[in-house]
């Protein structure tokens, strides 16, 4: 985990942070036709110390090799991975335009990490045969199609994300330990929702991680 001091933020606020970070993971995945599994968050506290755990199970499926199945797939991961700070912007009220920008690479460190080695992915799978100097703007551009792709998404399902972060903080009553929220329950909390329409498969996850500790 990294280590972020922030004297201002609250152990409520941290809480419901990561609900909505989560949430916005889960809601995208499952509006791009990832199934979905369990949300994991965990509220950690060591001293004067406190931070958070979170995670979302996604379960992502390539059926079909050619290119534009790939390309595709590709972009729907990348938006799904901006999609839990774009949610987190939601619980903010003095945001700024580089306020999404600043969570990706603290609370979102790892998707950052994982969205930077897709792009370039995705940029040979788009552009194999153009020259390697125009990989900075391609790169760029199709960053910004995945966020925006991504924010519209969020914007039009605002009503579920908010429904579910609201539900999982409000479960979530104790220091140091971990809540776990199946997929039958998280579905469940979805205005007029099938119970079993989404049901995970079995194994091969991939999971969204938004690791954070500050001090409080």
């Amino acid at each position: 985990m990294a280590f972020y001091k922030q004297q201002s933020m609250k152990s409520d606020e941290i809480k419901l942070g990561v609900c909505f970070h989560e949430a916005g993971h889960w809601v995208v995945a499952r509006n791009l036709d990832f199934k979905v599994g369990e949300v994991r968050i965990k509220i950690i506290k060591d001293g004067e110390n406190i931070g958070h755990y979170g995670s979302s199970k996604i379960f992502p499926r390539l059926n079909s090799n050619p290119t534009q199945f790939i390309e595709k797939y590709l972009k729907n991961r990348i938006a799904v991975l901006f999609a839990g700070v774009i949610a987190q912007t939601l619980t903010i009220t003095n945001k700024d335009a580089n306020t999404a920008e600043g969570l990706l690479r603290t609370d979102g460190s790892d998707d950052y990490k994982t969205i930077t080695e897709l792009l370039f992915i995705l940029r040979g799978v788009c552009h194999p045969d153009e020259a390697e100097e125009l990989d900075d703007t391609q790169i760029l551009k199709l960053q910004k199609e995945c966020w925006e792709h991504s924010d519209k998404i969020i914007q039009s399902m605002r009503g579920d994300i908010e429904a579910l972060a609201h539900k999982m903080a409000n479960e979530i009553a104790c220091i140091n330990k971990e809540y776990i929220f199946n997929h039958n329950k998280l579905t469940g909390w979805l205005p007029n929702s099938s119970l079993n329409s989404d049901a995970p498969p079995d194994g091969g996850a991939l999971t969204c991680y938004t690791p954070r500790e500050i001090a409080e």
